[in-house]
């Protein structure tokens, strides 16, 4: 599939060729070139694997690059290219962590804009 090609934003583009960049040095990191054919389910968690092993954050990077894969492996079959069809089942998933979210009153808010952030900090 050539990502140039592909009718989407600058930025997208960017991302898939961030996508592809992952998927070979995966490839070198597994010692064997990975076919379309064989971006099974298998393939795919050990991708996850990698990539988390790399440090990138399951809500942000992490889910473009999965994102990606479906994509690049929709683009294979259009090509009439035969695939697993293990991502169309929902096994390719991005994985979700729960976040907790921290919600300030106005008082709060106020307070912190009041600090003085030239001062400073002293921790006790």
């Amino acid at each position: 599939m050539n990502i140039e090609n592909r009718r989407v934003t600058e930025p997208t583009k960017k991302q898939m060729r961030m996508t592809a960049e992952k998927m070979r040095r995966f490839d070198k990191v597994r010692g064997s070139v990975t076919t379309w054919g064989g971006i099974d389910y298998q393939y795919y968690d050990a991708f996850v694997s990698f990539l988390l092993q790399k440090g990138l954050s399951q809500n942000t990077v992490f889910d473009k690059h999965v994102k990606n894969l479906k994509t690049f492996l929709r683009a294979a079959e259009q090509m009439k290219i035969d695939v697993p069809n293990d991502y169309k089942v929902g096994l390719f998933k991005r994985k979700r962590t729960e976040v907790d979210s921290v919600y300030l009153t106005d008082a709060e808010l106020d307070k912190i804009a009041a600090i003085d952030s030239s001062e400073p900090i002293h921790y006790h």
